[in-house]
């Protein structure tokens, strides 16, 4: 769904996997091929941008979290690739994909605690 971004003593704020501002590291369950996964601002869609028009990317691929950056746990399941087009001008194809969490029906979510790096200053 997305990440909390601020929490207090009897609620949290979550920012939404499709926020505009908001991106995952994705791979494409098939095939291992890496990617971000950005917000459009519309619940029920994100991009993959600056995929090359040569990468093996297909309508109906599953794409999961990476697990780069540390953020995500690798393997969640994120979204489904709904459109690829690929332009012979382009040096990018133009992806679109569906969240797989149905973020305008939710009412109960799993959070799921990664480690994070201590620090020293």
């Amino acid at each position: 769904m997305g990440q909390i971004v601020a929490v207090s003593a009897t609620t949290s704020r979550a920012l939404l996997v499709t926020d505009i501002t908001h991106s995952v590291p994705i791979r494409v369950n098939r095939n291992g091929v890496r990617a971000i996964a950005e917000g459009t601002g519309e619940l029920g869609s994100l991009e993959i941008r600056h995929v090359s028009s040569t990468t093996d990317i297909r309508e109906g691929d599953l794409l999961v979290t990476s697990g780069l950056g540390g953020r995500f746990p690798e393997g969640y399941p994120v979204a489904v690739v709904k459109k690829v087009e690929r332009d012979t001008g382009d040096a990018f194809a133009h992806v679109l994909a569906v969240p797989s969490a149905a973020l305008d029906r939710t009412r109960h979510v799993l959070l799921v605690f990664t480690a994070r790096h201590n620090q020293e200053d």
